[in-house]
Order: structure tokens, then C-alpha cells, then sequence
């Protein structure tokens, strides 16, 4: 679901099992923010807690990538 947050968007990732991802990005550690930064215009959040998982990306990017979140929800763009 893509929301519209001022001059950015949050794009909300499927929660997934983990047999059904490739590869799995594991965020930085404790308060490290999110796993990816970049010069886009969308946030992939957490579909589980609503963590911003990925800063600034751009929409379909990172679609063979599976990101766990510290909530223990692992994500995936579907």
C-alpha cells in the first residue's frame, strides 16, 4: 500500500515465511535506523510494526530481497 507522507511515500512490504525468500537483509544493530538509504522518493515500511525498513528507495527496487525487521517480521515487496 503506497501512502503519501509531504513529498514522500511509504510503500508498506508483505509480511512473509521465511521459506519463500532468497535472500535476506538483516537490519543494522540496535538503533542503527534502516538497512538501506538513498536519494528516492518512497519508504519500504515493515507490514508487521510500520518500521521504515529501507529510506528513500525507488519503487521496485530490492524485489529478490527479503528485509527483517526487529520486530521479527521478515518483509518482501510483492
Amino acid at each position: 500500500m503506497l501512502q503519501s507522507v509531504s513529498s514522500r511515500h511509504r510503500f508498506s512490504l508483505s509480511v512473509v515465511a521465511h521459506r519463500d525468500t532468497p535472500a535476506i537483509v538483516v537490519p543494522p544493530g540496535r538503533g542503527g535506523g534502516p538497512a538501506y538509504r538513498g536519494p528516492g522518493e518512497v519508504d519500504y515500511v515493515c507490514g508487521g510494526c510500520g518500521a521504515v525498513l529501507c529510506d528513500g528507495v525507488s519503487l521496485g527496487m530490492f524485489t529478490a530481497l527479503a528485509f527483517a525487521c526487529r520486530c521479527g517480521a521478515l518483509n518482501r515487496l510483492r
